[in-house]
């Protein structure tokens, strides 16, 4: 449960919160037939606070705010004496009125969604690659040395340490995205200034390189800890192959 509040507890709290009211505020205004109801989306919309968190990073991978305007249209048209108390969510209201295409709501649609981890049947479902493909740690490194280019290093211009859990061990290798050719190394220079510290484990750390599971969905699950820039911590995610596509 501590992970589900790790990095997001205003989030956590606001979800949770309205949750509160609406079990509340819907007996108390149901003599008044004033229904009270949540309305919840099935996967990460695309607002002005998603762009702060992942500065466009994650747009291919949300839906638009018109689905929620139009699940809302759909709750907000339900008969307020009878229908009141509920936690709606909003692929799920639509598809009750009759919607069937929601490739119309995707900000590219095909990509993969990013789905809301606050509801159980998808933290549950979920399911990016499985364990038995995992690679050593080493090849891992090796194969993603490849990947570190003049360019990236201009770009990126940040030092990463990765702490990596393997079962009882942590084993710690820095990414030197700064300076130079760049870099995978065991160990830093006392000169040196890491800018963002991850905490992952090797299960998670290989679904991030092979493209099974997107930066924001490690991090909001509890799977990826982070210290330091956020900004950088998302540049990194340039080393990460491209998602493997999901239909909606």
């Amino acid at each position: 449960m501590c992970d589900s509040y790790n990095l997001h507890l205003a989030y956590t709290m606001a979800k949770y919160g309205m949750s509160m009211c609406v079990l509340g505020m819907h007996e108390e205004l149901r003599h008044f037939n004033i229904a009270v109801n949540a309305l919840w989306p099935r996967t990460a919309i695309w607002t002005v606070a998603m762009e702060m968190i992942s500065t466009k990073a994650a747009q291919n991978n949300c839906r638009k705010p018109t689905i929620m305007a139009d699940a809302a249209y759909a709750l907000l048209s339900r008969d307020s004496t009878n229908y009141t108390g509920n936690f709606v969510i909003d692929e799920e209201i639509l598809r009750e009125e009759g919607m069937k295409d929601f490739d119309q709501y995707s900000v590219n649609p095909g990509a993969t969604l990013l789905e809301d981890f606050f509801l159980s049947d998808v933290a549950e479902t979920a399911n990016f690659g499985t364990a038995t493909s995992i690679l050593s740690l080493d090849v891992l490194i090796d194969e993603t040395k490849q990947r570190i280019t003049p360019d990236i290093v201009q770009k990126i211009q940040a030092i990463y340490q990765f702490d990596v859990i393997e079962g009882p061990k942590i084993h710690s290798i820095y990414f030197n995205l700064k300076n130079g050719q760049g870099g995978i190394h065991k160990s830093l220079d006392n000169t040196q200034h890491v800018d963002v510290h991850f905490t992952i484990d090797l299960q998670t750390l290989y679904k991030l390189f092979s493209g099974e599971m997107p930066l924001t969905i490690a991090v909001t699950s509890g799977k990826l800890k982070i210290e330091g820039s956020m900004e950088k911590a998302l540049l990194f995610s340039q080393l990460f192959k491209p998602l493997n596509k999901r239909k909606a």
